[in-house]
């Protein structure tokens, strides 16, 4: 798995408005997958922007950290049109004086109708909007906060913060599919950035399975939204690369092989990318 540009482009600058664009989606970027957009999908495939990429790439990707100066640890990362804000606060609670490990707690929210595929917002009678969609309900977002949950407990060295709380809350920005992978980038990287010790940092990738009339399969990483719901099957992984321990494991319909592969390399090169940028701003700081 690889990413649709140079190595130059991992330098990761910091704008003066950093938040100015996040809400906007480019023209197309919505655009849904009918049964015969379905039978053409290729190994090349062209994302909402207008850029090509092929089928086992992933979509562009920003990363930044320290955002937010009211928090100890702050991210924002973007992965095509899926953009998630990430903050980190470390609190202490009375009410666990005897327990000597500390705790992780995640929440996940979406700021309404912000980012939202147009076809998605649907006027009713009384001028309300109703998103039927990729509507983002109480159980998509327990889900959401159970993934994370399973997925990053297993990276922290908990016993280092006894009676203390790490609260990550996520705020979905946008959301054009892989959610899951671009809310678990940004909470690694909001560990990271408050220097929470870990064993590894987690990274995850989601791989769409198409299936054609004609028994072929493709398998596309990094699906964006109308791709997913057009899928046959998806499934999504997180891992500890460097340990070579999956942390969590979700799929929906059966899977291949070669798709596990394809996430675990989609894994192995997101947590490039999120190394790269750390030690890029460790040695811009010295």
């Amino acid at each position: 798995t690889g990413c649709n540009h140079n190595r130059k482009s991992f330098t990761y600058e910091m704008s003066k408005s950093i938040l100015s664009n996040c809400y906007v989606p480019a023209r197309g970027a919505f655009t849904g997958l009918d049964k015969a957009s379905v039978q053409n999908v290729t190994a090349e495939r062209t994302n909402g922007d207008g850029i090509s990429r092929k089928a086992e790439q992933l979509r562009r990707i920003y990363l930044e950290t320290s955002v937010l100066s009211s928090h100890v640890g702050s991210s924002l990362v973007e992965l095509g049109h899926t953009k998630v804000l990430g903050r980190l606060s470390i609190t202490t609670d009375g009410n666990r004086s005897q327990v000597d490990t500390g705790i992780l707690q995640i929440r996940v929210e979406q700021l309404p109708y912000l980012g939202m595929p147009p076809e998605s917002n649907v006027s009713t009678l009384d001028g309300r909007h109703q998103n039927t969609s990729n509507k983002f309900n109480t159980t998509q977002q327990m889900y959401l906060e159970g993934c994370l949950q399973e997925a990053l407990a297993p990276s922290l060295r908990f016993e280092d913060y006894p009676k203390m709380i790490l609260q990550i809350e996520l705020t979905v920005l946008q959301h054009d599919g892989s959610l899951l992978p671009v809310c678990m980038a940004a909470a690694t990287l909001a560990l990271a950035d408050a220097r929470v010790e870990v064993y590894d940092l987690v990274t995850c990738c989601k791989v769409a399975i198409m299936s054609k009339d004609n028994g072929n399969q493709v398998l596309l990483a990094d699906p964006t939204f109308s791709e997913e719901q057009a899928a046959m099957a998806t499934v999504t992984l997180a891992t500890m690369p460097n340990w070579k321990e999956v942390t969590m494991w979700q799929q929906s319909g059966p899977t291949p092989q070669n798709a596990l592969d394809l996430c675990l390399d989609g894994c192995r090169t997101m947590h490039r990318i999120l190394r790269q940028k750390l030690l890029e701003k460790s040695s811009s700081e010295k």
